[in-house]
């Protein structure tokens, strides 16, 4: 290769590490999240904000300011954004819905429109030059052409529609939004929001709950898997309008798992240690605080999970304000937030005093709202006795380098 050559290959080959070094190193959004409401540009809605999931970042400017709500303890304003986040989401899929039919009605029509035009011209221009031709061989010659043509002319159409149904699918393939009095969908990347994880059983197809207590550690229930099964989590991108309404998740490798030995699935009597810990391969920036102060009744709580009765699971949800309503013994207690299939694993939190975890949903009947006190938890400060294991366990050595139980 001459020397030219190879400097312009060097250059190609550093543009691309560098390319996809900066792919890689794209920081994370700020711990308040990427937007709040005193940064959105005021616009009239038009078919563009819909199509392009501009309603999407205005429900992630209010779910975020949620959350800071949350942290400053204005219960009536964390409500409130919550539930303004979830109507801006719901009306512009509507909209969305709307504007998507319309387009690929107009597309369908343009591609009929085009197609039986290429076809008159190709059999106008076939006429002409089977007219001028002389010989059996010249007609033979344009009859194949012009069969040639209509192959490919068939063959275009064929991509236009596939092109069609692809973009139809790419813009309505959204998720419906279900309301629940009780639970608000989670539109946000504010630090809270983005510690919280879909835990899948890749060997079952079971989904669960995870929250990051640490850079590379991940706290869920113990049920949600035996030691040894394939395991993967997935976060939420609200920040990518189109890869958060049609579920495309940023994908978090797992690399060691730890259970509490006392757990044994299928004795309620296990339930207080029904924890366990995933360490991941890429570390979160984003993570929450354990609690480890005693718990009384009535302590107030928030609790978030993808709860599977709403939106079949696709969408975090938030329950704020329920409440501890009775304790059990080994630290265990009972609370009345609404909780379902796929809630397992995930955070429970005190409001009150601090905002921290205290517990992981082990189990309960599986209430859309909190007419019963029948959501088990996990003590959080249980995890304790078995994060050691996980400090001290070469396999995670460099990558656990504090004890959130401390």
């Amino acid at each position: 290769m001459p020397h030219s050559e190879k400097r312009l290959a060097w250059a190609a080959g550093m543009a691309t590490v560098l390319l996809t070094a900066c792919q890689t190193l794209t920081p994370p959004p700020p711990p308040e999240g990427s937007v709040l409401p005193g940064n959105l540009t005021k616009i009239e809605p038009d078919r563009d904000y819909f199509l392009d999931h501009g309603y999407v970042r205005d429900a992630l400017a209010y779910g975020n300011q949620g959350f800071q709500e949350i942290l400053a303890h204005n219960d009536e304003l964390a409500r409130q954004s919550f539930v303004q986040s979830t109507e801006l989401l719901a009306a512009g899929l509507v909209e969305h819905k709307k504007f998507a039919e319309s387009r690929a009605q107009i597309q369908r029509s343009f591609a009929d429109i085009f197609k039986a035009g290429l076809m008159a011209l190709g059999t106008v221009a076939a006429y002409k030059a089977g007219s001028s031709a002389t010989t059996t061989q010249q007609r033979q010659a344009v009859d194949s052409a012009f069969s040639s043509f209509l192959d490919a002319s068939n063959n275009l159409g064929a991509f236009i529609q596939d092109q069609i149904r692809r973009g139809e699918l790419e813009s309505s393939a959204v998720r419906s939004i279900d309301k629940n009095k009780w639970r608000a969908v989670v539109v946000a990347d504010h630090r809270i929001a983005r510690s919280i994880v879909r835990v899948r059983n890749q060997s079952t197809g079971g989904s669960c709950t995870g929250f990051f207590i640490a850079p590379h550690v991940i706290m869920t229930a113990a049920h949600c898997f035996n030691l040894g099964q394939t395991l993967a989590a997935y976060r939420q991108i609200p920040a990518d309008g189109e890869a958060f309404m049609t579920g495309e998740d940023e994908f978090i490798e797992i690399e060691r798992q730890y259970q509490d030995k006392g757990f044994v699935y299928g004795d309620m009597s296990t339930t207080p240690y029904d924890i366990a810990f995933l360490v991941t391969k890429k570390p979160s920036q984003s993570y929450l605080p354990i609690s480890t102060r005693p718990l009384a009744r009535g302590d107030r709580l928030m609790a978030l999970g993808y709860s599977g009765d709403l939106n079949k699971g696709h969408f975090l949800r938030i329950d704020y304000g329920c409440k501890v309503t009775s304790l059990r013994k080994a630290d265990q207690f009972v609370g009345d937030c609404a909780t379902y299939k796929g809630n397992s694993g995930g955070p429970v939190l005190t409001i009150d005093k601090e905002i921290a975890v205290v517990g992981v949903f082990s189990a309960g009947f599986f209430r859309r709202d909190r007419s019963n006190d029948d959501s088990i938890y996990a003590p959080a400060r249980r995890g304790a006795a078995i994060f050691h294991s996980v400090m001290n366990d070469p396999e995670s050595s460099g990558r656990v380098t504090f004890n959130p139980f401390d």
